[in-house]
Parts: structure tokens; sequence; C-alpha cells
């Protein structure tokens, strides 16, 4: 019922920017929707102070801009100062959710594809990389049994790039280091 609770409270377009925190953990999906976790009730004006004072430096109500889903996003993210984290979950044709965007936005499906066309209008922008999942173009499903990695550091933030082998001196290189400046090998 927690849950349910948190997630309407996010939905309202009145409250879906007030600062929430939770005193103990009720799920990853459900912790997605606060904005944190705390032992201490004393802390909680602390931690909330920053949200509602970067929410007064826009001077105005907000009202009339909640009730577009793209607002409560970028005025959510804006507060926080925080990037969007997607949540595992493995009963998700794409494997992750973002279960703050469907709650703020009221979106349950194409929350990827919300976000990616917001990517796009460089309204958001992408943070960091958390996985690398390949999805089928048509259905949209993932596949998650082949992932490249650095075999070195283990690191997904890999890019596929076209080497060459001199078989004079013995060199390997990115094909770019043997190009002149005329663009030819």
């Amino acid at each position: 019922i927690q849950d349910e609770f948190l997630y309407h409270l996010r939905r309202h377009a009145s409250l879906c920017l007030k600062p929430v925190f939770l005193t103990s953990s009720l799920g990853a999906s459900i912790d997605a929707l606060a904005d944190g976790i705390i032992a201490e009730y004393g802390k909680v004006v602390d931690l909330a102070k920053p949200i509602l004072r970067r929410l007064e430096s826009f001077g105005y109500d907000f009202e009339d801009v909640l009730n577009n889903p793209l607002f409560r996003v970028l005025l959510y993210v804006y507060s926080r100062n925080e990037a969007i984290i997607p949540i595992k979950n493995w009963t998700s044709p794409s494997l992750y959710t973002y279960p703050l965007v469907e709650a703020l936005t009221g979106f349950s499906e194409h929350v990827d594809q919300w976000l990616n066309n917001q990517i796009s209008r460089m309204l958001l922008e992408k943070n960091r990389l958390i996985d690398r999942v390949r999805c089928c173009p048509h259905c949209g499903l993932a596949n998650p049994n082949y992932i490249d990695v650095c075999s070195n550091c283990r690191s997904i933030q890999i890019q596929q790039d076209t080497f060459l082998h001199c078989f004079t001196c013995g060199t390997v290189q990115p094909e770019k280091d043997f190009l002149t400046t005329s663009g030819s090998l």
C-alpha cells in the first residue's frame, strides 16, 4: 500500500515535486520514487532544503505547467540535480524500467521511447552507461545474453573500431592513425 501511495503522490500535480523520504527500503522500484532513505528524522530538513531552494529559485507558481508530463520530469530532475536512474526489472520486455518517469508522466508503457524523444529534442541528456542491452527492432524485446566488455577492466563502455596491421614494421593501431592529412593510407 505504501508503493501505491508514493506512486499517487508523484502522480499528483500539486505534490509531485515535494521532497519525500523513506525510513527503510521498500524495494528498488519504490525507492526510486523517493528522494532517499534516512535513518534520522533530523536529516530530513537538511536533505529537503536544497530541493525546495531550487524550486523556489524560479519564483513562480508551477500549478499550470505541472499538468504537462514533460515539465514534471524536467522540474523534478532540476530540483534534485540528479540523473534519472533505471531499475532492473526482469518482467519488463526491455529489462529496465523508469518507475519515477512512469509516475511523473502517467505513462506505463513506452517510457523508453518517450525519454529517447526528449533526448533527441535536447530537453534531456544521457548521463552514464549502466548496461548495454540488445533489443529487437520490431518488438522491442531485450536480449541479455550477449554484452561486449573490456577483457582488461570489465567496462561495458567500449566501441568497435577498425584496426590495421602493418606487416613491414608490425604496428597494430586504429585505421585513423594510418591516415595522412589527405585521407590516404
